[in-house]
């Protein structure tokens, strides 16, 4: 079963620590990794360079170095499949978090009672997206698993295959169609011979290419065109 990394960004320390002695008090969650950070700037630091890379973020709403609004964008682009817990201590905050993409809110006074149902979503959803990666092996045998949330694109360059991700990129003999197989493939749309697309990065679609959040311009071969239009109008309306 994958160990939890958790982080928790609370400029107030004490509300810090004691968040992480609630997830301690949980046999079920003893042993994840928890970071604790007062801030902000430093769990982005630690995110872009994958020194911890957060399964689950626990964001306080309202801190002097940054919003916690703010920080959650940050981490829904740099790591989409991390899960996003609010904590707050204004109730006006309430509509303001749908800005940012979470699974739950939770006021500070109500943390007894509304935390730890919270969580397990969170960890529920943690495990369902580990349940849904790629398996590669670099060249000392070692395993590395990469989300299917996380892979921006492949694209096949001569006899291997360049995957894509929102943090670096990594290289396989392995075709796209056999990294695909078994995975849900949904997400995915082939618009080239040799690109397939993850749909839920995909912006724009201007001629003859899909605009990506990154920036980056995906090309759409001809006998592909019509296909793609009509993936993309469809991934507009759901």
């Amino acid at each position: 079963m994958k160990m939890l990394r958790i982080a928790i960004c609370d400029d107030e320390l004490l509300h810090c620590a004691y968040t992480a002695q609630m997830i301690e008090r949980v046999p079920e969650y003893a042993d994840a990794k928890i970071r604790q950070y007062t801030n902000p700037q430093e769990l982005l630091d630690d995110l872009k360079a994958q020194s911890f890379p957060a399964d689950i973020a626990i964001v306080d709403v309202c801190m002097e170095q940054m919003n916690g609004i703010a920080l959650a964008k940050q981490i829904n682009a740099l790591v989409p499949s991390c899960q996003i817990i609010f904590l707050s201590a204004y109730l006006k905050y309430a509509t303001e978090v749908y800005a940012a993409d979470h699974v739950y809110s939770v006021l500070k006074e109500q943390m007894e009672s509304h935390f730890i149902p919270a969580l397990q979503k969170a960890v529920s959803k943690v495990r369902s997206a580990f349940s849904r990666t790629i398996l590669l092996k670099n060249g000392r045998s070692e395993a590395i698993r990469i989300s299917e949330d996380d892979i921006i694109s492949l694209e096949r360059v001569l006899h291997k295959t360049r995957i894509q991700t929102t943090t670096q990129e990594y290289w396989t003999q392995r075709t796209p169609a056999e990294l695909l197989t078994g995975t849900n493939c949904n997400q995915f749309f082939r618009c080239h011979q040799s690109y397939y697309v993850n749909m839920q990065y995909v912006v724009s679609m201007v001629q003859d290419s899909f605009l990506l959040k990154s920036g980056q311009s995906v090309p759409i071969s001809r006998s592909y065109k019509n296909a793609a239009k009509e993936r993309f109008l469809f991934t507009r309306r759901t």
